[in-house]
């Protein structure tokens, strides 16, 4: 497995809105959860700073964390955070427990390579981006953290369909799709329509 980031936390023994608002705004910690994989669930709080500076990552979302809790090793993903409505300051974190057998069900981004050589451009045309990522299986040990497209030889009218990208070995698709994932249209008809 990839592990992309060890982090070290301290287990919750008082549960509840009360306890976790005390947990964050004396201990200056993020109230989290850790379960799955037909273990107890384990209650955790995870110091703030360090889960700020972590999360800023592009793909911390699809990266394999290894959560230490008095010497005892949870594999984890990020399954869900809850943000503050208003302030945006973390509330609370899911994490998933995970093993190197576990079927990992992620949403990757796409990246989009070699724009500024891009045919479609240099003739005039624009990008337009219609999706931007994709739902994905694979085991921990395929984990992609995003899918790089090349559209280098993209014509001005041409587009990139989910169809045409050449996935990872042991990346698949979750549902079998066609849509259109980028395209170079003419910006002389936009400017028209304008």
């Amino acid at each position: 497995m990839k592990i992309k980031y060890e982090i070290t936390a301290l287990q919750r023994i008082y549960l509840g809105k009360s306890a976790n608002r005390k947990i964050r705004r004396i201990y200056n910690r993020i109230p989290a959860i850790i379960y799955g994989n037909n273990k107890k669930n384990l209650p955790i709080s995870i110091e703030t700073n360090l889960l700020n500076n972590i999360i800023e990552y592009k793909y911390f979302l699809n990266s394999i964390i290894k959560i230490n809790i008095k010497n005892n090793i949870e594999t984890v993903l990020v399954l869900f955070i809850q943000y503050h409505s208003i302030k945006t300051f973390i509330l609370h974190i899911d994490f998933i427990r995970i093993t190197e057998n576990t079927q990992l069900k992620l949403n990757i981004p796409f990246k989009f390579i070699n724009i500024d050589t891009c045919k479609g451009i240099k003739e005039g045309g624009i990008i337009k981006i219609l999706k931007k990522n994709i739902e994905i299986t694979c085991f921990p040990k395929y984990i992609i953290y995003y899918l790089e497209i090349n559209i280098n030889n993209l014509n001005l009218g041409e587009n990139i369909k989910i169809t045409d990208i050449k996935l990872p070995k042991g990346v698949n698709l979750i549902k079998k799709q066609d849509n259109i994932i980028i395209t170079i249209i003419n910006k002389k008809k936009i400017d028209k329509i304008d």
